[in-house]
């Protein structure tokens, strides 16, 4: 159907809406002598003739629509609905046609106004029950929004599964105006797919600002705000490990932290790294709460005082040879290549620097 039905079908609404019903049923047999079989025209004069009491009339108007869509539940709501006032009124019209005095009827009609006003009074109870209302008013404890009360319940949550698994830690406060928001406009599916598992899921879930998921790779990199009292490592850390626990093909989460909107702090945690953390093996050897998170920090920006800032090596094991400033490993081959050669007497080589001076 045209746009212009779907436009004249509204005016009719418009006008049923204004009590203007005549020029409603109008639009409306306009609609049906170029729409004969407009489900949504019938049931529209069916509500044109039951705001106007004509009960019969609309519940034929109603029937019709049925007859068109069988499986409409809203029509069949509507009709039944009627076919109800319809018994009431049919109910009340017996009452009177029977001829009951009139000190019977106006005692029956107390006895309802009472039962009325006995069911209103429940349900204020009802909903002052259930809105925490009753017992003096409001809780004055309740100083948070819904929000900060929801991500402290799942808080608890992460924070027992971090303690059971790493050195636990405390949720620290949330960053000035984080205030619940939805993902970010315009985000594809994962990115808004991973960016609601890690707020809500995530002790610090609260500073979260974007999620942006690598197609290629599905690696994650997460951009989140902290305050300037808080240690942006650590906030990090919690977030990407939510990350890698609800992105199972990831195999790295680069974090970035932003302050005063400027980005001050850049890391990438792999997935080797946190799993190593979680074996008891490790946490015997843990000194500290935090020790998880400096181990599982790769590629800082900018980098700590006597950090290597290289990639996280591939497994082999370099813990022979010292780390120089520069990042490379010094190898100690000029000595090595020295004890490869025989014992040889120092004469011998002061014979042998004579012998190329005279071929020179």
């Amino acid at each position: 159907m045209s746009t212009a039905f779907d436009a004249e079908l509204a005016r009719a609404n418009l006008f049923r809406m204004r009590a203007d019903y005549k020029q409603a049923e109008d639009l409306c047999l306009s609609v049906l002598k170029r729409f004969p079989n407009s489900i949504a025209a019938h049931m529209l004069l069916g509500d044109i003739y039951s705001d106007q009491g004509q009960l019969e009339q609309s519940a034929q108007w109603y029937e019709l629509a049925l007859d068109l869509d069988p499986s409409s539940t809203a029509c069949k709501q509507k009709l039944d609905d009627v076919r109800e006032q319809i018994k009431e009124r049919d109910h009340i019209s017996s009452i009177e046609h029977l001829g009951l005095p009139e000190r019977e009827r106006s005692g029956l009609t107390r006895w309802v106004m009472v039962g009325g006003a006995l069911v209103v009074v429940l349900l204020g109870f009802v909903y002052a029950a259930r809105h925490g209302r009753l017992g003096g008013g409001p809780k004055s404890v309740i100083t948070t929004p819904i929000r900060a009360t929801q991500d402290m319940i799942a808080g608890q949550a992460a924070s027992n599964v971090i303690a059971s698994t790493s050195p636990s830690v405390a949720t620290t406060s949330s960053p000035p105006n984080s205030t619940e928001s939805p993902s970010p406009p315009g985000a594809a599916s994962e990115d808004r797919s991973l960016f609601q598992s890690v707020s809500q899921k995530s002790p610090m879930g609260s500073h979260l600002i974007s999620v942006l998921v690598d197609p290629r790779t599905k690696n994650a990199t997460l951009t989140y705000s902290c305050a300037a009292d808080e240690d942006e490592r650590k906030v990090g850390a919690i977030l990407a490990k939510t990350a890698l626990e609800q992105s199972p093909d990831a195999t790295t989460v680069t974090i970035r932290s932003t302050k005063n909107d400027r980005v001050t702090f850049m890391a990438d945690v792999p997935r080797a790294r946190l799993a190593e953390t979680l074996s008891a093996e490790w946490q015997s050897r843990a000194g500290s709460t935090d020790e998880w998170i400096d181990y599982v920090l790769t590629n800082e920006w900018p980098a700590k005082a006597g950090q290597d800032s290289a990639p996280v090596s591939s497994g082999r094991d370099t813990s022979t040879a010292p780390v120089t400033s520069s990042g490379s490993q010094e190898a100690g081959t000029g000595n090595q290549a020295a004890d490869s050669f025989p014992d040889v007497p120092d004469d011998h080589w002061a014979t042998e620097r004579t012998s190329q001076k005279g071929k020179g």
